[in-house]
């Protein structure tokens, strides 16, 4: 018996440390509804070398972000802006690709092979005390690589990214971007988005028809970053 509970024991204690293990390297923030800590838009003491972090009004981008009017639930769906930064420009580097396992934290890689993580407190119905700062690692985990969803028949749409069922398309005809729907396996419109966007992020609610989606891209020349609240 005591030779029994002494493996049990062992077994608890080492399942125990994989569990921390794996929540320490893929942390992420919970969908909405988790109450993070309360403060400014901006963390005020930003790493030494990263890339300047400047909050953006919601007011400004709110009309970038619509219900597409064909979504068959598009009386109940919304989407709604509850984080914007601007991320400066680097000397000589160029984002070339972002990931991340919900919508928070995202890294971002720059043609320098360096990268950074960008995340947020969720306090209420907004984001807190953004920050940015050098990541640990600069390896996309092939565990983000969402499934390529098909694309509509004969359409002109171009595949952006997908993360959690919601897929982002460029429309080359209108210059913007389409989010269509994480349910069922037919293509749906769901948001309309005038923004080109090149990286999307999101993860879903558990037991309801809403999420957060995050989208990076550019505004007037601007690297962008915009964190949503949805229902659809």
């Amino acid at each position: 018996m005591g030779k029994t509970s002494a493996i049990i024991r062992i077994a608890v204690t080492v399942a125990l440390t994989v569990m921390s293990a794996t929540a320490k390297s893929q942390v992420f923030v919970p969908p909405s509804g988790y109450s993070g800590a309360p403060g400014p838009e901006v963390a005020v003491e930003p790493e030494l070398g990263a890339p300047a972090l400047t909050p953006i009004l919601a007011a400004s981008l709110s009309d970038r972000f619509n219900v597409d009017p064909g979504y068959r639930r598009a009386a109940s769906a919304s989407v709604k802006i509850i984080g914007a930064y601007t991320i400066a420009d680097r000397d000589g580097a160029h984002l070339i690709d972002a990931w991340s396992a919900g919508y928070l934290p995202v890294t971002l890689r720059f043609s320098d092979d360096r990268c950074f993580v960008l995340s947020a407190d969720y306090n209420g119905p907004k984001l807190s005390n953004a920050r940015i700062a050098t990541a640990a690692n600069c390896d996309r985990p092939s565990a983000y690589d969402w499934k390529r969803p098909p694309a509509p028949p004969e359409s002109p749409l171009k595949f952006i990214g997908t993360s959690w069922g919601f897929t982002a398309w460029s429309d080359p005809k209108w210059g913007n971007t389409v989010v269509s729907s994480p349910q069922g396996t037919a293509f749906e419109q769901l948001y309309s988005i005038r923004m080109p966007v090149t990286a999307i992020m999101a993860m879903n609610s558990p037991d309801s028809p809403t999420g957060n989606i995050t989208v990076v891209g550019r505004v007037d020349g601007r690297l962008t970053i915009v964190t949503l609240q949805v229902s659809y």
